[in-house]
């Protein structure tokens, strides 16, 4: 028996502070410092598979967020890039 499978990279769903950027542009991701647990974006602001300074490749921009804190986020499909 043989099984054939087509593997596709996925890409992630984060947030980002909102500036002047370009779709697939390649740039550090500043950590943001959240403790808004219970928020709904909690999870896109603080994703456990970016470290500090990771850096990313914004493939495009979704949404802005409202930020219970007053950051001026942007959710934006990205991939981590590995250096």
């Amino acid at each position: 028996i043989m099984i054939v499978c087509e593997v596709q990279k996925i890409s992630d769903v984060i947030a980002i502070e909102k500036q002047k950027y370009l779709d697939n542009l390649i740039t550090t991701r500043k950590p943001i410092n959240c403790s808004e647990i219970l928020c709904e974006n909690y999870d896109f602001c603080v994703p456990i598979k970016y470290t500090e300074s990771s850096k990313i490749k914004i493939i495009k921009s979704m949404k802005d967020i409202n930020c219970p804190l007053g950051y001026n986020l942007v959710l934006v499909e990205a991939s981590k890039v590995n250096k």
